[in-house]
């Protein structure tokens, strides 16, 4: 297949990488292309080309797919967390209309199959969840960011329904690798930080109100669950959440880390007086995932981190 995916950062790359092992053709379509950190994830592919281009720029996106012509597109390109708020009206047109854009130009040029990026983020925290959260649980997001991917959620939804192309939607819980993070993504910063500073042997503070307890997944499982949106014959439902299933809290998280690395000075700062932090209380449903995607995930977070350690250590 030829396959074109929007952003080449952390999951875009980590992505192409596994689309590319699986000897599809792929094209990097990304506003500013960081050519060192494409080069240092995915290596020398002679199927990659890597195209500079803005979401914004309908005519760019359309050119491109007709070149190269593209049977998939994967929609990972946007603006993440404080990113989004810092900017509002460029969150929007990058996130919002960059988004309709790729619909506009998958359904004028008659590709088969889109698949979004969308994130747990776009899941209305505020309802109470009583049991592991499926596909079906409320739509909300809080924050710009939550809103936009919600939002795109319902927009694109209405595209493939009125155009008729398949469109796929994945809700990753928090993202995790080895990425260079100018999107903005808080949990792979905080994440970056710990290990990466852990690596070097500095002085590491993690603030217990960035982490709290969440659902963290390993960009290598994300690139997986991507491989199987592409590839996959049908699917019944439009949705899938991809994560590991399993909570984890800040405590447990540096304890890994501690435990990666020998030495390593992590100090983990508790919450001040009145600050809050986030405690979720029930993991990802993954039972849609794994019955009509065949996704499962390949890396517990213990041997996520294991992995992340050992490639920062290759690369320091």
């Amino acid at each position: 297949m030829n396959i074109l995916i929007t952003g080449a950062g952390l999951i875009g790359c980590h992505g192409a990488r596994r689309l590319l092992d699986g000897g599809h053709r792929v094209v990097l379509f990304d506003v500013s292309p960081d050519n060192g950190y494409i080069q240092d994830i995915i290596g020398e592919a002679k199927s990659l080309t890597v195209d500079a281009g803005d979401l914004r720029d309908l005519p760019a996106l359309i050119t491109v797919i007709q070149k190269h012509e593209i049977d998939a597109v994967v929609h990972t390109a946007g603006l993440i967390g404080k990113k989004v708020s810092e900017h509002p009206y460029t969150g929007f047109t990058v996130n919002v209309q960059g988004s309709v854009h790729v619909a506009e130009a998958v359904s004028l040029l008659k590709v088969r199959r889109l698949v979004f990026l969308s994130s747990f983020g776009a899941y209305n925290w505020e309802v109470p969840a009583k049991a592991p959260v499926t596909e079906d649980f409320p739509l909300g997001g809080a924050g710009l960011y939550g809103a936009t991917k919600a939002a795109n959620e319902h927009l694109l939804g209405a595209f493939a329904d009125l155009y008729g192309f398949d469109l796929i939607i994945l809700r990753p819980a928090g993202v995790f690798g080895r990425g260079h993070y100018r999107g903005g993504s808080t949990v792979g910063i905080v994440m970056n930080d710990l290990v990466a500073g852990a690596v070097r042997g500095d002085s590491v503070r993690v603030q217990e109100t960035q982490m709290g307890t969440n659902e963290y997944v390993y960009v290598k499982d994300v690139a997986q669950a991507i491989e199987k949106a592409c590839t996959v014959s049908s699917v019944k439902s439009r949705a899938f959440n991809v994560g590991t299933g399993v909570l984890a809290s800040a405590q447990e998280i540096v304890q890994k880390v501690c435990g990666l690395v020998p030495g390593a000075r992590v100090e983990l700062v508790p919450p001040g007086a009145g600050e809050k932090v986030i405690r979720r209380s029930q993991p990802l449903d993954l039972s849609r995932s794994r019955v009509e995607l065949g996704y499962k995930p390949g890396y517990s977070l213990e041997s996520a981190l294991t992995d992340y350690v050992q490639e920062l250590k290759a690369h320091l």
